[in-house]
Order: structure tokens, then sequence, then C-alpha cells
């Protein structure tokens, strides 16, 4: 069986690379589609709240290239420029990791392993659907582009611009492929991207040179030579095997519930993760801006309130799995409210984490008996994902603006007593 290759045509005269290109972008567009459907409703009130629509296209520009733009700060020292891109690169694979079955192909993918298709064009195709996936994340770098485009040092600039873009791309092919090999060559292309960021002349110029032959070579060594091609996100430990090891006393329904939080729906939890890791970090950073004065409180609850809104849209996920296999469960000696329950105990246990950290750090900062106060809610706050269960899966439609309104309601009532 002959073996395409790029540039080989294959029905109608179309190159073989087009059509494996447009079916993996048709699936790619399918599955983003319906999950933006699906969260249509949250996307449209963060884009309404957060869209500095008034703002000038230059001062947009200017904001939208902030996360990259800071690196060319010299008040910044070198370690702190070299963790923060390191922190860029973990926020792409994130992003990669939290979308990678619209990546990877889905049952295409399963498809095109089957065709006698050269390794190297399916590389191609697969670095083509990463590209186009990760136009939101070089948003921020054209904007730094626009922004610095008339600087006095252009070539330092867009060398550094340039490198940044390889960097990600490197340390994703990396990640999905699981070949580690190539990641210290990428932190030390970091480290003289970081150098010459903030350089002047010959010294800066050969630092990010320098850094660029090492992410070409890194990017060329994972080309594939014998590998099949499209992503498929490797997990040889299940979570139902460290449950039998490390928690062997955990209910069976809450063992259920727990792998299809982690398992099944891994992608969506991902997400929710990110959202809380985020909510939580900028709430401590702006208490510590404020001073933990008497604002840090409010802000706390404010904050429960909306990692209680994230976490309780698990509840269609896992409603939905469940309904799967009803047929098998039916004929179970299962309670007709016992995996309703297991499930809360599950969504309660991914956000409690979150919520602690927040009282804690008021508890550190200010008085014990804030902090005390501050964790006392904590218990308003289960009462509270354990009610929005019930707009979660009986109207799936409306969630968003119910459970508002049951975060609103919560927050005034726990008002009185945390401050």
């Amino acid at each position: 069986m002959r073996i395409l290759k790029v540039g080989e045509t294959a029905g109608r005269g179309r190159p073989v690379a087009a059509l494996l290109l447009a079916a993996r972008l048709r699936w790619y567009g399918v599955e983003t589609g319906r999950r933006i459907f699906r969260y249509w409703k949250a996307i449209f009130l963060a884009v309404a709240l957060l869209s500095p629509l008034a703002m000038p296209i230059v001062e947009q520009s200017r904001l939208i290239g902030t996360p990259v733009g800071v690196l060319f700060d010299p008040e910044h020292s070198f370690f702190w420029r070299f963790a923060w891109m390191a922190w860029l690169e973990v926020c792409a694979v994130a992003w990669v990791h939290v979308q990678h079955d619209a990546i990877s192909g889905g049952a295409f993918a399963k498809y095109m392993h089957a065709l006698p298709l050269a390794p190297s064009l399916m590389r191609r195709v697969d670095l083509a659907v990463l590209l186009i996936a990760d136009t939101p994340l070089f948003a921020p770098i054209f904007a730094t582009a626009i922004t610095l485009g008339a600087e006095s040092q252009p070539f330092i600039h867009g060398g550094v611009l340039c490198g940044l873009v390889l960097a990600v791309c490197a340390v994703q092919v990396a990640v999905l492929d699981r070949d580690a090999r190539w990641l210290a060559a990428v932190g030390a292309s970091d480290a003289l991207l970081a150098i010459g960021a903030v350089g002047h002349g010959v010294g800066a110029v050969g630092a990010i040179g320098v850094s660029l032959i090492i992410l070409g070579v890194a990017l060329a060594s994972l080309m594939p030579t014998q590998r099949s091609g499209a992503w498929i996100w490797p997990h040889q430990v299940t979570t139902a095997h460290v449950l039998r090891r490390l928690l062997p006393s955990v209910p069976p329904l809450v063992k259920i519930s727990a792998h299809v939080m982690t398992d099944t729906c891994r992608t969506a939890n991902m997400t929710r993760a990110l959202l809380l890791l985020g909510l939580v970090a900028g709430s401590v950073a702006l208490m510590s801006l404020w001073g933990f004065d008497q604002r840090s409180v409010p802000l706390a609850l404010i904050a429960d309130a909306f990692m209680a809104m994230i976490v309780a849209s698990a509840y269609r996920d896992l409603y939905r799995e469940h309904a799967r296999a009803a047929q098998y469960s039916a004929a179970l000696p299962i309670g007709r409210y016992a995996q309703a329950r297991a499930d809360v105990l599950v969504v309660i246990a991914l956000c409690l984490p979150f919520a602690f950290v927040l009282s804690s750090a008021i508890a550190m900062h200010r008085s014990w008996d804030e902090g005390a106060r501050c964790l006392s809610s904590v218990i308003g706050l289960i009462a509270l994902i354990a009610a929005m269960r019930v707009p979660s899966v009986k109207a799936p439609e409306h969630a968003l603006v119910l459970n508002t309104l049951l975060a609103g309601v919560w927050v005034a009532s726990v008002w009185r007593v945390a401050i």
C-alpha cells in the first residue's frame, strides 16, 4: 500500500493535507461550537462585564497585551521575567488540555489511524489545528506587537515575541506527546529571552537569536518519524484505581461520582478548577493590594458565591452521565436520592479547599475572630451548593439566572453574620 505524502492529491485533485485539515477543522468547529452554545449565557455575561468597548483602539490593544507587555518592563528582575514566561506557558498547556478532545480529532482521528498517511503529513495537520486553536492565546502577543511597533528596538521586541510563540508551541507539542526531552531546552530558551527582553545592543540580539535556534531545533525534533499523528491525551492511572488504593472506605456511589468528575468529564472539570484557582488568586491579590482591610471579608463572601456558581455547573454533567447508565443502575438496590446525595458531596469537595484558602488568608492577616466568621460562612456555602443542584438539573436552560439569584440571596443573608 502506497503511503500518501505532503503535496499529493486525493479525490478531485485536492491535496491530501487540505482534505485532512478541512476534516479536522470541521470536527474542531463542531466541538467548540457545542461548548460555546452550552455556556453562551456565561460567556455573554463575562464579555458584557469585562469588555472595554468605551476605550480607544490603542488603549484596548495595550490592555489586551498587558500579560506579554510586562516582559519588557525594566523594573522587573530576570527571575521574575523567567517565572512569568513559565507561567504563560503553563496557561498555554492548560488551554490545550481543556480542549484536547476537539484538537485531537475525536472520532475522525480513529479513522485517520487506518489510512496510509505519512507521519510528517499527520504532524503538519496537527500543528495547523493547534495554531488555529491557539489564536486567542496569540491575541496578547499581536496586541503587544502593535503597541511596541513604534519603539526604538523592533528587532529585539519582535524576536522575543516570536520566541514566545515558538516556546508556547514547543511546550504544547511536548506535553501533548508526553515527550519531555526538550522541555529543558524550552526552559533554557526562556532564560535567554528573559535576558534579551530588556537588553540592548548585540548581546541582547545574540541571546534572542540563540533562543530562536534552540526552539527551532526543538520543534524540528518533535516531528515524528514512525508515529501515527493525531493527539490523544493518555491516562495510564485511572481515578478508580487511585480511589481503591487511597480511599477504601468511601461509599461506592461517591466513587462513581468522583470517577465521572475526574475521568469522564475531565475537560470540563479542568476548566472549573482553573477558574476556581484564578478566582482565589485574584481575590487574594486584591486583598493584599487593599492591605487586608475591612473590605476583605465582603470580597471573600462574593468570591465564595462565584465559586459555588462555577462548581454547580458540574451537576449537569453528573446528571447526564447517570442518565446514560440509568438502565443498568435501575436494577441495583440504590435509593431514589442516594446518587443525588453522592453528587452533592463530590461537588462540595471540589469547592471547599478553595473556600478554605480565602478564609485562612483572612485569618492570618486580620484576626482569628474574623477568620472564624468566614469559616462559619463555609457551612452556609455548603447549603448554597446543595441548593443549586435543583435548578441545575431541573431547569438547565435557566440555571445560570436562577443560581445567580440564589447566590445573591445567600450573600445578602450571610453578610449580616460574617460582617
